[in-house]
């Protein structure tokens, strides 16, 4: 489901205020993760299979574009969402945007779902302990490449983001679960 909201006030170059309409487009999910070449083409693939089962998604290198205040764009994008894929890596529990990201989604009190790229020590350093302690709690689906198979995995993310009422168009979900053919999703 996606949708526009939103009213901005611009200032105008004589620094009297004026009210002009921005457009926001609001998506159901939200993609964080650290941008390792290894990882890009994997939430690309990921952005377009969801979006081929009819949900909206939100992912930095789709949804900032050239001028984007980058801080602002992803703001709103949190904002906006109603859940967060959290593709745990490495770096992502190391980078302190990929674990704001996660904190912000945990304090706004957003669905988060891990998905676990890597295996990680969660041990390591007080930053990968925050990620433990907000990812603790939840069912992860590992993706991890060369040990997870990759259209399982999807099935099951599918299944969980259904479980959580995210796939509002229940007639999408049934088209899905009755006749979808893995054949439809990109090759990875």
């Amino acid at each position: 489901m996606m949708y526009k909201i939103g009213i901005v006030k611009i200032f105008a170059c004589d620094g009297k205020s004026k009210m002009a309409s921005q457009s926001v487009t609001k998506k159901e999910l939200f993609i964080s993760y650290g941008r390792e070449p290894e990882v890009v083409p994997f939430v690309q693939k990921l952005k377009v299979d969801l979006t081929a089962l009819g949900f909206s998604v939100w992912l930095d290198i789709n949804d900032i574009h050239s001028g984007d205040d980058w801080y602002g764009a992803i703001g709103t994008g949190l904002d906006n969402c109603r859940a967060v894929l959290t593709v745990i890596t490495k770096k992502y529990i190391h980078s302190r945007y990929c674990t704001s990201e996660l904190y912000t989604a945990n304090s706004d009190g957003k669905l988060i779902f891990p998905l676990m790229y890597a295996d990680i020590n969660f041990s390591e350093t007080e930053r990968s302990r925050g990620v433990k302690y907000v990812v603790g709690g939840c069912n992860w689906t590992m993706f991890r490449p060369g040990k997870d198979d990759y259209q399982t995995s999807f099935d099951k993310l599918v299944r969980g983001l259904q479980d959580q009422g995210l796939l509002q168009n229940q007639f999408r979900m049934q088209v899905y679960s009755r006749s979808y053919k893995r054949s439809h999703l990109t090759k990875f």
